[in-house]
């Protein structure tokens, strides 16, 4: 073999020794985030009981209900776990009322609402135009640049 070919294939051994290096390097810090089993437990009584159907977790779900992200941090503890045992009717009409939860699953629900209270979001979920204050230009201001009267 000439000594020019064995100069590349050695080239070729360090730079993949190199790559291979810094690959496993990148997944030894790559460390998934560890979920308490009850946290899990609670997602899974999220899902059995439909609730994504009419609340929205991070934004995902229906639009009948109030967005849950941060519901554990908005509402008093004791209020929750009376309205998921025994709920009240819904609104708007009352006629119907919202499933009841079985005491144990409300324990595992609750870990769940937790969990998402403390993710950092930053602003999530968004307001909605109802809830913002929707302001018209203030006539005094004059135009913007570039704009004709």
């Amino acid at each position: 073999m000439p000594r020019k070919a064995w100069g590349l294939t050695v080239l070729l051994l360090i730079t993949l020794l190199v790559f291979a290096g810094l690959l496993a390097l990148s997944w030894l810090r790559i460390r998934p985030a560890t979920v308490p089993g009850e946290v899990v437990a609670g997602k899974r009584v999220w899902q059995k009981y439909g609730c994504v159907e009419c609340h929205t977790i991070l934004g995902n779900g229906g639009y009948v209900g109030p967005d849950l992200t941060h519901v554990a941090g908005s509402r008093q503890e004791k209020d929750l776990r009376r309205f998921l045992t025994t709920p009240a009717r819904m609104r708007p009409h009352a006629r119907r009322r919202h499933p009841p939860v079985k005491p144990t699953e409300v324990e595992a629900l609750m870990a769940y609402f937790y969990f998402l209270d403390r993710l950092q979001v930053k602003g999530w979920p968004p307001r909605t135009v109802l809830e913002t204050e929707i302001s018209a230009p203030d006539p005094d201001q004059g135009t913007r640049e570039g704009d004709q009267e």
